[in-house]
């Protein structure tokens, strides 16, 4: 589990999680799931403050959103590969931008 800090706007820590989880595929290649931990005001709950996380679980090839970090992928699950993390990292890109590298129909 990597921390990433204190972000206002979902776009910009999902961003800044594609990123440093780029980095954490190489920094630790043997790890079979990475959690890419942010703290983030929930519009929904009154701007109560909440860990937030993207999740990669490197086996099932499968990323997402955790809207509370360690209860698994909350909403649509992208089949990716190490190649496409690196991609979208690249790019800047969010977790919408895996939909172009989506396995599941290869």
């Amino acid at each position: 589990m990597t921390h990433i800090g204190e972000f206002a706007s979902k776009d910009d820590c999902m961003r800044a999680a594609i990123r440093k989880l780029a980095v954490e595929i190489q920094r630790c290649p043997e790890a079979e799931m990475y959690h890419i931990v942010w703290i983030s005001p929930d519009p929904d709950e009154n701007q109560r403050v909440d860990r937030r996380a993207v999740l990669y679980e490197r086996g099932r090839k499968e990323i997402g959103y955790e809207h509370d970090v360690f209860s698994g992928i909350s909403g649509k699950a992208y089949t990716v590969d190490d190649a496409a993390i690196q991609a979208v990292a690249e790019r800047g890109g969010t977790l919408y931008d895996f939909s172009a590298y989506e396995q599941r129909n290869k």
